[in-house]
């Protein structure tokens, strides 16, 4: 079976069971029998009893490589289908003696490697893509994979230099140029033009890749009528783009929108049986080829298209360069422009961006190539995005600087936007506050070897190691806001924001300090401070977002009246305006209708 996972959003676990396999006789009277059974099994999709098959007899197989990557197989398939990773140090174990008795077959290798990609054991996953990379230097998705972990092992340039060499020796391959895009967006000092530039690359190469023929719409062009919305990505599950979706999909007009939810992953779970019931119609189409996904759109009548992923997991970007719906535009799971054609508006606001920087290819203001962009900019102001808060969420707790007598900062964000430029800033408020201390949260950190390289940069900033506590990730959601009484004062990354973890933050009372910059990915604290009432808290300097930081934790009266009243703040703002943010979506989306029903006639 070939092993195929990769979700950036999965918890690092505990390292892999290893020596559970003996070596005594193997027996071989039914292997034939037991691997075409399981292979039948997991054909049909039956992965549980594929597992349970090959369990009962893996005793009787353990130096048979071909049954044991067979059960690994098994259980990383019921993994990427639940979502339950605590099976993942078994399948993992299982698949390292499968490669140890056959160190030739790179498919094997392959499986290893996307298992730990997928629980961040970065280093590890490290050696192996490299291993590969050493066996068949001509494996492209080989060198993306080593490019995104030398990403997430906070090695951008490496990084960038490995994709910039991948992709001149394999200029049309979409996996490279897909991560490529993906990655970009983390690196620091990555310029908008530049930044642009490498999203083009993969528009350019999909029209090489799959051939467009003049799209023909059998959709009646009435400016007027209920239209169709497709959602199409990998997030109609629990994950955090689902807490901006649950709101829109509530609070839409369903006589004039009917909504078509996409979902283009294995992964289904509770959430996902809510979107099914709240959804006019759900597609369960996951990693289906484009040409199947966009026929799909097709056959469901969908007038407008939006994608939910861009470059990331999920992706629907291939199908929707087939132009399925006559309308398409993209929206809330990717901070950058998508870089195809094919995709004719993206839903943006005025403060992620502003007017001031939408400049066409000849300087003049407007146009839909802009400096950032391939798509038309749609604003939707004051504020691009939604926020519906967990059921689970606890009340907000009192500041811990009261127990504790100093301030605490912190940050619960993705690991690889740690680079060096936003560890910098953080030291220098740590400087500045001398009792300080800063907590930091992600999946990754759970893992020994990616928390050494962490303290490592804020030893050579001049932080002690004491000041810094590094916590791994917690699933209960509840519990992971609960952590959120912590902390004092949340401090953002830059130059990629933080969008959940910001949100859940205010939501909890803590207050947020971030660093704007000119993409759009380093502008979303701006609008989401702004929303919540902060702006002053969003600085536009470094030396601003120190002064800012270092302020508030001076500022112990402020801090507390913000504790006790972000969340109804919150609750009464346009961040939590779902009525108000449902009709200007609907208003956005009918326009883009609009345009396409004017040139229809």
């Amino acid at each position: 079976m070939c092993v195929a996972l990769f979700f950036p959003e999965i918890a690092a676990l505990a390292s892999s069971v290893g020596g559970v396999f003996g070596t005594g006789p193997m027996t071989t009277s039914d292997r034939t029998a037991l691997l075409s059974a399981a292979r039948g099994l997991s054909a049909e999709g039956r992965f549980i009893e594929a597992r349970d098959t090959l369990k009962s007899r893996l005793h009787d197989y353990q130096s048979d490589a071909e049954v044991l990557n067979e059960y690994a197989g098994a259980l990383s398939q019921i993994i990427r289908a639940t979502g339950d990773f605590s099976s993942m140090d078994e399948a993992i174990g299982v698949m390292r003696r499968a490669v140890e008795l056959t160190p030739d077959d790179l498919a094997k290798r392959r499986g290893l490697f996307l298992m730990l990609e997928a629980v961040r054991r970065n280093t590890e996953a490290l050696d192996v893509i490299r291993e590969i990379r050493r066996r068949d230097p001509s494996d492209p998705n080989a060198i993306a994979g080593e490019a995104a972990i030398l990403m997430n092992l906070l090695r951008f340039d490496e990084s960038m230099e490995v994709f910039a060499a991948g992709v001149a020796r394999f200029p049309l391959n979409r996996v490279l140029l897909a991560r490529q895009a993906w990655c970009s967006n983390y690196v620091p000092g990555m310029d908008a033009a530049r930044s642009l530039a490498i999203h083009v690359q993969y528009g350019k190469a999909m029209r090489t890749l799959l051939p467009q023929r003049p799209a023909k719409h059998a959709n009646a062009p009435d400016p007027d009528r209920r239209i169709t919305l497709g959602l199409v990505g990998a997030d109609f599950r629990t994950h955090s783009c689902a807490f901006y979706l649950l709101p829109l999909l509530k609070h839409l007009d369903r006589e004039r929108v009917r909504v078509v939810c996409i979902h283009t992953i294995p992964v289904v779970d509770g959430l996902t049986s809510h979107f099914k019931a709240v959804a006019d119609e759900f597609i369960h189409a996951p990693e289906v080829p484009p040409p199947n996904l966009a026929a799909a759109v097709r056959k469901a009548g969908v007038d407008v298209l939006i994608d939910l992923a861009g470059h990331s997991s999920g992706t629907a970007l291939p199908a929707m360069h087939l132009s399925p719906a006559p309308v398409q535009g993209t929206y809330l799971g990717y901070a950058n422009t998508t870089g195809l054609e094919a995709i004719q508006f993206r839903l943006v606001d005025s403060l992620t961006d502003p007017r001031a920087l939408d400049v066409g290819e000849d300087g003049e203001p407007g146009g839909v190539m802009t400096r950032r962009a391939t798509e038309r900019l749609v604003r939707m102001d004051p504020c691009f995005l939604c926020f519906q808060a967990p059921e689970s969420a606890p009340a907000p707790a009192p500041c811990p600087s009261e127990a504790t007598g100093h301030v605490t900062f912190g940050s619960f964000n993705s690991p690889i936007k740690l680079n060096d430029v936003v560890i910098g800033l953080w030291s220098r408020v740590l400087r500045d506050v001398p009792n300080a201390r800063l907590v930091l949260k992600s999946e990754a950190l759970g893992d020994a070897e990616f928390a050494a390289i962490v303290r490592s940069k804020f030893d050579a900033a001049g932080i002690e190691p004491g000041r810094v506590d590094l916590l791994g990730r917690i699933r209960d959601i509840g519990a992971h806001l609960e952590a959120y009484s912590r902390i004092d004062i949340a401090l953002d990354t830059f130059p990629y924001h933080g969008t959940t973890t910001t949100c859940e933050a205010l939501w909890m009372g803590v207050p947020v300090v971030s660093r704007v910059g000119e993409m759009h990915a380093s502008r979303v604290g701006l609008t989401l401070l702004n929303a919540a009432g902060l702006r002053d808290l969003a600085c536009e300097s470094d030396e601003a977002f120190v002064a800012a930081a270092v302020g508030l934790a001076k500022d112990a009266p402020r801090r507390h009246q913000l504790r006790s009243t972000l969340r109804d703040r919150m609750r009464t703002s346009p961040l939590c305006d779902g009525p108000g943010f449902a009709t200007r979506f609907e208003a956005a989306i009918r326009e883009q209708w609009q345009r396409w029903c004017a040139t229809q006639r």
